[in-house]
């Protein structure tokens, strides 16, 4: 459990350093999945305080990682900003609710 928690926080921080410039086509295909999904922070018109402090250190990480943001797109289930969590290869790392099973 420890393990999984500690992995939780390095996550997005190793996700930002392992940022590419180009998109991988299993990306490609995630982040038009999630742009129709209810939980992306670009579909919610009302966001709760939760919501705007994930959103706020997604920001705040990409300025201390020096990544420029392409999209700036978060998932509000997990607080993963779209574009990294997209380029995960672990099956903890993946959507939530499983809307990439079938890619």
């Amino acid at each position: 459990m420890m393990k999984k928690l500690i992995n939780k926080v390095l996550l997005p921080i190793k996700s930002r350093l392992d940022n590419k410039e180009y998109l991988t086509d299993a990306q490609v295909k995630r982040l038009e999945v999630c742009k129709m999904c209810p939980h992306n922070s670009e579909n919610v018109n009302f966001k709760s305080f939760l919501d705007k402090i994930k959103i706020f250190l997604n920001t705040v990480l990409n300025i201390l990682t020096g990544v420029k943001e392409k999209d700036k797109s978060v998932c509000l289930l997990c607080g993963c900003q779209l574009i990294f969590k997209s380029a995960q290869k672990d099956k903890e790392n993946m959507c939530e609710i499983g809307k990439w099973d079938n890619l």
